[in-house]
């Protein structure tokens, strides 16, 4: 079976746009939530952004 260059494309495209949308949906969240953590994943699994919750400011009084 031979794919059509027009319809890898459009695959790439559909992609593209769903990676779009997710990124803002990440930005949304780690911005509403800064202690959460998110990860953001590409359609192979890769990592393509991590948000970390911040540090306690008085964290280093906690751990012994």
């Amino acid at each position: 079976m031979t794919v059509s260059p027009a319809a890898i494309s459009a695959v790439e495209k559909r992609a593209d746009r769903r990676l779009a949308i997710a990124r803002e949906l990440y930005q949304a969240l780690a911005g509403q939530d800064p202690d959460r953590v998110i990860i953001l994943r590409d359609g192979h699994g890769r990592v393509v952004a991590r948000h970390d919750p911040r540090p306690e400011q008085d964290a280093s009084e906690i751990a012994p």
